[in-house]
């Protein structure tokens, strides 16, 4: 059996990939904020709410923007997460939450079985 001891090469790869990781998770690490949003629309004859969490990134210049919008499982922490991400970064991160104004937190089971919730859209072409 050959014993094989890591060469400063190895150690300066691992030090580069611990370094990136560091680097990429100090925007999670940062304080964040964000402010609570709503719009109001009308689907053909139904008025639609929609709500969600808008941050901002620290600076008065106009900056990029990116919508967050979940699944059949709702709005989880990992959204608000890469919205801290993003609001490091330098974008404006939009979470928006289509279930929350109806009193909706999942409807995955729903899809999965084929029943349809109340309230609950079909999803429209265009």
């Amino acid at each position: 059996m050959e014993v094989r001891f890591a060469t400063v090469d190895m150690l300066s790869r691992a030090a580069r990939l611990a370094l990136l990781v560091v680097m990429l998770n100090l925007p999670a690490l940062a304080a964040s904020s964000s402010e609570p949003v709503s719009f109001r629309y009308r689907i053909v004859d139904e008025m639609i709410s929609l709500t969600g969490s808008l941050y901002r990134p620290d600076t008065t210049k106009p900056a990029p923007a990116v919508v967050l919008m979940h699944g059949c499982g709702g709005v989880w922490s990992l959204h608000h997460e890469w919205a801290t991400r993003f609001q490091a970064w330098g974008y404006v991160a939009l979470i928006l939450d289509s279930f929350g104004p109806r009193g909706v937190d999942a409807i995955c089971a729903e899809l999965d079985s084929g029943t349809s919730h109340s309230g609950h859209l079909t999803a429209r072409a265009f």
